[in-house]
């Protein structure tokens, strides 16, 4: 179960990605809700990843889920990332009109 807590970041990011997607399928004309949630989403995320307070490498799941300091700067280098690629790109994504429920989430 402490595992779990351990990866509360990835759980939380999967769950709200399929969430957000179901909303956008089933509910017509909700792109900005899309992207508006996404961005969110990805914030919070953040604030989980940069929370995890650990002191040593953990090993989790049998040595076959490694955390330390490394993993823990490439999660917040790839959601920053992920973050402003989002936020720049939204205008351009209009533009061109595939202002779509998909391009934010994935």
């Amino acid at each position: 179960m402490n595992d779990l807590i351990l990866i509360l970041p990835e759980i939380f990011l999967s769950l709200s990605i399929m969430l957000i997607l179901m909303i956008g399928v089933f509910f017509k004309n909700r792109e900005n809700f899309v992207y508006q949630s996404s961005l969110l989403v990805l914030l919070i995320t953040l604030l989980l990843i940069i929370n995890n307070n650990y002191s040593e490498n953990l090993y989790l799941f049998n040595g076959t889920y490694k955390i330390d300091l490394l993993s823990k700067i490439m999660k917040c280098l790839t959601i920053i990332s992920s973050f402003f690629i989002i936020l720049s790109s939204h205008e351009y994504v209009k533009t061109i009109g595939i202002n779509k429920i998909e391009y934010p989430t994935l």
